[in-house]
């Protein structure tokens, strides 16, 4: 396995989903419809995960809202601002168009319509799964492996029955310049 990719977009955003898909938070995930109902039949956030329904991470990241974000537009996918990483307030004014565009399998260099489906078909399972008390996740350089982008999943186990996924992101690094140039680290 690669080296981490230990950019400080990607340790913000690292920081913000191991928080958000952590056990206090995945009743909300698996039970409860997002604030702006978007689908308009009322169904759990994790729905939209769903690798069989027409949602994209990019769809999800931009679309769902829910009352608990501490954002101002609410979005429950994007990190809370100011940025932290461990209780620390972290600088990275490009984080969210790089993301975005990182999530839009359109652009050439980011993750691919296979990746994408992959990490839903993924962080679906384990929510719809009660015995996964949380969801962890991690990014590496895959430059050099074959394929450079994918996923490996692993359970880890927590005793009494519960366990964790660990979801690693396997992908080259982005372009430090594209869309816009990488956060100060």
């Amino acid at each position: 396995m690669g080296a981490l990719i230990n950019t400080a977009g990607t340790q913000i955003l690292q920081h913000y989903f191991n928080v958000t898909l952590f056990t206090a938070r995945l009743g909300h995930l698996r039970n409860n419809p997002p604030s702006n109902n978007p689908a308009g039949n009322g169904q759990p956030i994790m729905e939209y995960f769903n690798p069989a329904g027409p949602h994209t991470l990019h769809y999800i990241t931009t679309t769902l809202t829910y009352q608990a974000s501490q954002r101002g537009d609410k979005l429950i996918f994007l990190p809370d601002q100011p940025y932290m990483v461990y209780n620390v307030p972290t600088s990275c004014p490009n984080l969210e168009t790089r993301w975005m565009y990182f999530l839009d399998t359109a652009n050439p260099g980011v993750l691919t319509q296979q990746t994408e489906r992959m990490l839903r078909t993924e962080i679906y399972n384990c929510l719809q799964d009660a015995s996964y008390a949380f969801l962890q996740f991690d990014c590496v350089d895959g430059t050099d492996l074959t394929p450079p982008q994918t996923i490996t999943p692993t359970d880890v186990s927590l005793g009494s029955g519960k366990k964790y996924r660990l979801i690693v992101l396997q992908t080259p690094p982005m372009s430090a310049t594209k869309p816009v140039a990488l956060c100060p680290q």
